[in-house]
């Protein structure tokens, strides 16, 4: 994609006694632009927070990621099956149909290449930077930490011991989920246009 991460501190994970997960996580994130000598590109840093609600009280997913002096806030709603993406007071969802095709401000989209097409001139889209989409990108490859299926007895920090089987399968993450739409998202931030292999 041309955008790396690395220098990633690990992730400080909290599961509180309402079933939500929450976390840290600070991240170097590098874009590697066309023609720019190997090594050469500069990495920014930034931070996230995140948190996970238990599938029984909606199961939504946000992270707030802050990028110098802007933040962006990307939530996943399983209700709605969408994503929204908020940046100051802008925002832009995403709404996923039954059938895999997608809604967004007011159109309808066949397919993720398009839902990109559509958001070129939503402001919240344009604001957020390529650093933050590919963080973002990022935590959406996992699934919900809150809906996680204990089958032993391993617990995250502040369990307060061991939670057994929640009794259900976890979910898919966002990005498995959206994954057209994921890639073509990071892959036009990235500078690199429909040169990706499901935005042709």
């Amino acid at each position: 994609m041309g955008l790396t991460l690395s220098d990633a501190r690990e992730t400080k994970m909290t599961r509180h006694p309402d079933g939500r997960v929450t976390g840290t996580q600070t991240v170097k994130v590098t874009i590697d632009k066309k023609g720019s000598p190997k090594g050469k590109a500069k990495g920014r840093t930034l931070s996230a927070t995140f948190e996970d609600q238990p599938l029984a009280k909606g199961g939504q997913q946000m992270a707030t990621i802050v990028d110098g002096d802007q933040t962006a806030t990307f939530t996943y709603s399983p209700y709605w099956n969408s994503i929204t993406i908020a940046a100051g007071e802008h925002k832009a969802t995403i709404l996923q149909n039954p059938d895999h095709s997608y809604w967004v401000d007011g159109q309808d989209a066949a397919t993720g290449r398009k839902v990109v097409d559509i958001l070129a001139d939503n402001p919240a889209y344009q604001a957020i930077s390529p650093h933050s989409l590919m963080l973002a990108y990022s935590i959406a490859q996992s699934p919900n930490q809150a809906a996680r299926v204990f089958t032993t007895c391993e617990a995250l920090p502040g369990d307060g011991g061991c939670q057994g089987d929640n009794g259900g399968a976890t979910p898919p993450a966002v990005c498995t989920l959206f994954n057209d739409f994921c890639e073509c998202a990071i892959c036009d931030k990235a500078g690199k246009g429909r040169a990706c292999a499901k935005c042709k």
